[in-house]
């Protein structure tokens, strides 16, 4: 070892110190199920509950007969693979890929949400195509509209 050298600590993550910190506490426990359990008071426990995946999310939050929900899956799946990820070649970021100028012109823009976040980047494209449909990803038309179509009557057959 270098002479002077001292190893660095491992610092533990947010998510574990949270979870050490509020067990520690006596506010979260686990019940015999297994079932992580939230104590907002000395005498209440309720049930921890996470946070939706953004394929439910998409799925809540996509409402019939003016969403298509199956149409969407599949633009997020060319555009990103259900990945958070910026595009090398522009500013395209996110599940939907959307770019700065585009991003501008949702409302989420205007209340200060930005489309690094994962749910205000769907609720942006939900946005995006309530108001101009499946045009802001023509681009990669060639491989989510054939997608499309074969889940389309994949699903059409099996009813």
């Amino acid at each position: 070892m270098r002479r002077g050298y001292k190893p660095k600590k491992i610092q533990k993550s947010r998510w574990r110190k949270a979870v050490i910190a509020a067990a520690s506490s006596s506010l979260l426990s686990l019940n015999v199920a297994g079932v992580f359990l939230m104590q907002t008071s000395p005498f209440q426990t309720e049930p921890f509950v996470p946070p939706p995946t953004p394929q439910e999310y998409l799925a809540q939050n996509c409402h019939e007969p003016s969403c298509d929900l199956l149409l969407l899956q599949t633009i997020i799946f060319c555009e990103s693979s259900w990945r958070m990820v910026k595009n090398s070649s522009s500013s395209a970021y996110g599940f939907f890929q959307i770019i700065d100028g585009t991003e501008r012109t949702t409302p989420q823009y205007a209340l200060g949400r930005r489309k690094f976040d994962p749910y205000t980047n769907i609720d942006m494209g939900l946005h995006l195509y309530e108001k101009r449909g499946s045009s802001p990803w023509n681009e990669s038309k060639g491989c989510w509209q054939p997608r499309y179509w074969q889940a389309k009557a994949r699903d059409t057959a099996m009813e």
